[in-house]
C-alpha cells in the first residue's frame, strides 16, 4: 500500500509541474494533502455548511446549559484548531469555503454566556512551530503556548517568558497519525517534551487504580532507555504521554490551596495537564470517550473543583460522549 501510494504521488506531483498546487492529495481519492515545501501533512478541510455548524452549536448549547446550572464554578472552553482550519494554511484552497477556525469560534461564542470561549487561534507560521507535521497533535513547544494562553484568560500565574529546556528525542522517527492515513513515509517528526518544576510533587493515580508519581502522565524514563514502540507508525504522542485513561487525578502536595480544576479533554490535554498542577491542588482529566463519568457527578464527589475547562479539538467537542458529559 505504501508503495503504490508512493507511485500515485509521484504522479500528482508531477502534474503539479503545470498546475503549481501548494498543496496536493497524498494518492487519488486521498482525503490527506501534502504540502511539499513546509514537509507537512494535512487533513482535507470541511466545508463550511450548515451540516458542519449544527454539531458545533450543540456542543456549545451542552456547555452553555452545563455554567447554567453551576454558576457557582468557573466555566472555560479552548477549541483547540486543528491543522485543516488554520488560517492561511496552503491546504485550504482544495476546499471551496472551507470551514476556518475563526468561522468556528464565533458559532461557538454566540451560544455561549455561562462560560469563556478562549481564543486559541494561531497563524500558519505558529501552526509550523507548534504542532507536529506527521501527526495532528500540537508538540510541547505549542502545548506550552496553548496552556500560557490559557492560564492568562483564566487568571492563573504563568511565566510567558520562560524558558523551557526542550527535551528532544532525536534517535526516534515519529511518523503519526496523519503519516500513518495518508500513507506517506517519505519524513518524520521529532518528539519534545518539557520538565515542569512541580513534577516531582505529584501525586497521580489513573482510573482509580493505585497512586504513582508523575510517570504515570509521562514516560519519560521508559523512552530514556529505550523502552517504546518500534512499529514504523507508533503513536509516540499517545505511547509516551500515556493516552487512554478514562479519568486522571493528580495531587500537587506541594499546593496546599485546597482548590481544584476538572478538565474535560481529549489526547490535546495528556502532555499539559500536569502544568495546571502548578496552580491547583487537585487537577481531575476527564476524557469523555473512555468514562461514563459526568462533570456533574466529579463535581458533586470533589467539592475541591472551582474552575472547569473543556479543551478539545473540534471533532471531539462535537462528538455525543463529550455532550453526555455535560449534561
Amino acid at each position: 500500500m505504501l508503495g503504490n501510494a508512493a507511485m500515485q504521488r509521484k504522479a500528482i506531483s508531477l502534474s503539479n509541474i503545470v498546475f503549481k498546487w501548494d498543496c496536493y492529495p497524498t494518492f487519488y481519492g486521498s482525503q490527506y494533502a501534502l504540502c511539499p515545501e513546509d514537509q507537512c501533512l494535512f487533513d482535507i478541510p470541511d466545508k463550511k455548511t450548515e451540516a458542519a455548524l449544527v454539531p458545533l452549536r450543540a456542543a456549545a448549547e451542552a456547555l452553555e446549559r452545563f455554567g447554567g446550572r453551576n454558576p457557582s464554578k468557573r466555566a472555560f472552553l479552548y477549541l483547540v484548531p486543528d491543522n485543516q482550519n488554520i488560517p492561511g494554511a496552503p491546504v485550504a484552497p482544495l476546499v471551496a469555503n472551507a470551514l476556518s477556525y475563526p468561522q468556528m469560534l464565533s458559532v461557538v461564542r454566540s451560544e455561549c454566556s455561562n462560560a469563556v470561549v478562549i481564543d486559541g487561534g494561531v497563524s500558519y507560521d505558529q501552526f509550523l512551530e507548534g504542532w507536529y507535521r506527521t501527526d495532528h497533535h500540537w508538540n510541547i513547544q505549542g502545548a506550552y503556548a496553548a496552556y500560557t494562553k490559557i492560564a492568562q484568560a483564566m487568571g492563573l500565574k504563568v511565566d510567558a517568558a520562560r524558558t523551557m529546556d526542550i527535551i528532544s528525542y532525536g534517535g526516534i522517527q515519529f511518523r503519526g497519525t496523519l503519516a500513518r492515513r495518508s500513507l506517506d513515509d517519505s519524513f518524520f517528526d521529532v518528539l519534545t517534551d518539557i520538565k515542569t518544576d512541580s513534577e516531582q510533587n505529584l501525586l497521580v493515580s489513573v482510573d482509580g487504580g493505585e497512586t504513582g508519581g508523575p510517570e504515570l502522565l509521562v514516560r519519560r524514563d521508559a523512552y530514556d532507555r529505550g523502552w517504546y514502540g518500534g512499529n514504523r507508525f507508533t503513536s509516540h504522542y499517545g505511547e509516551y504521554f500515556n493516552f487512554g485513561p478514562g479519568l486522571v487525578t493528580i495531587r500537587n502536595t506541594s499546593n496546599h490551596s485546597g482548590s481544584g480544576l476538572l478538565v474535560i479533554a481529549d489526547s490535546f490535554s495528556s502532555c499539559l495537564d500536569r502544568f495546571f498542577a502548578e496552580n491547583y491542588e487537585f487537577v481531575y482529566m476527564l476524557d469523555p470517550r473512555n468514562s461514563n463519568k459526568t462533570a456533574n457527578q466529579l463535581l458533586d464527589e470533589n467539592e475541591s473543583i472551582v474552575d472547569v475547562l473543556v479543551l478539545m479539538c473540534r471533532s471531539n467537542f462535537v462528538a455525543q460522549s463529550t455532550i453526555n458529559a455535560l449534561v
